[in-house]
């Protein structure tokens, strides 16, 4: 774990956090820094197998796909969590599930697609890695969770576990 620290604290050190924190003051920071312009799409049920998050890559844009029925505590960890799996790098080329990609992107046209990458896709390392990027960029935003709102709003104990790692 100290070397996937010491990668997450390089990864961050050249990238802003704003302060106070906003999702979208810091995914706007982060097309800055990686020089390709991202959006953010809530999409209701992404349906089995995609998780509550995901991330489609295109050649000049990164689209993130999440949750927005959720709390926002875990709407924006989602977000995180997939810009994690793009700092970290962790994109590769597979074949994208056509349907899926039609649906979230009817205009899109799927040969222009790059990569598509959800969750289900990664190694747990990659998973690991991300999670806890995530969850740094978080402690250094100063936005860490109180358990018992937590809780009330049925926020992942994981989630909680894994803010209370990076203290």
């Amino acid at each position: 774990m100290r070397s996937v620290r010491k990668k997450c604290n390089d990864i961050l050190r050249n990238i802003n956090i704003p302060a106070p924190f906003e999702i979208n003051r810091f995914c706007d920071n982060i097309a800055k820094h990686t020089g390709r312009d991202l959006k953010l799409l809530p999409v209701k049920e992404l349906g089995s197998p995609a998780p509550c998050g995901m991330l489609l890559s295109t050649k000049e844009m990164d689209y993130i796909f999440y949750e927005p029925n959720t709390s926002r505590l875990h709407s924006d960890h989602i977000i995180l969590h997939e810009i994690g799996h793009i700092l970290w790098g962790h994109m590769r080329s597979i074949h994208s599930d056509g349907e899926l990609l039609a649906r979230l992107m009817p205009d899109l046209d799927p040969a222009l697609v790059k990569r598509m990458l959800g969750r289900v896709r990664y190694s747990s390392e990659e998973e690991m890695q991300a999670e806890f990027l995530a969850s740094l960029i978080r402690s250094k935003a100063g936005v860490l969770p109180d358990e018992e709102r937590n809780r009330s709003q049925g926020v992942n104990s994981a989630m909680v576990d894994a803010f209370h790692f990076i203290r």
